[in-house]
């Protein structure tokens, strides 16, 4: 989908799923963090439109779908950003994600050891 193809109560309906998803599927200090994050980036592209606006849907669609359907409990969660996700970032944008990543990986350790403790 296009952004102009978007009407604002898709645009919300798809912030409340992502939620929703997360409330549903993740661990809570993994939920707070992912909750932290997406209102950051959605308060940040609140004003984007056009080609920036569509990416940016697209990329929170294809991560809701992502986390939807990971079943793998044992699976740490995530994955890799293709390459060209990578280049299109800029140098904030790649520190943001760096201390996103880095903030996740010692949630998931602290959640895995206090599973495998109890």
């Amino acid at each position: 989908k296009h952004a102009n193809m978007w009407s604002r109560a898709q645009v919300l309906g798809l912030y409340r799923d992502i939620l929703r998803t997360h409330r549903r599927v993740l661990a809570p200090d993994l939920r707070l963090l992912g909750d932290k994050y997406v209102r950051a980036e959605w308060q940040l592209h609140k004003k984007s439109s056009g080609k920036i606006l569509s990416q940016f849907l697209s990329s929170w669609k294809d991560y809701k779908d992502m986390v939807d359907n990971h079943h793998d409990q044992d699976a740490e969660p995530g994955r890799d950003l293709a390459p060209e996700q990578m280049q299109r970032m800029n140098d904030d944008q790649k520190e943001q994600l760096q201390r996103l990543e880095t903030e996740a990986r010692e949630i998931y350790k602290r959640n895995d050891n206090s599973h495998k403790h109890s």
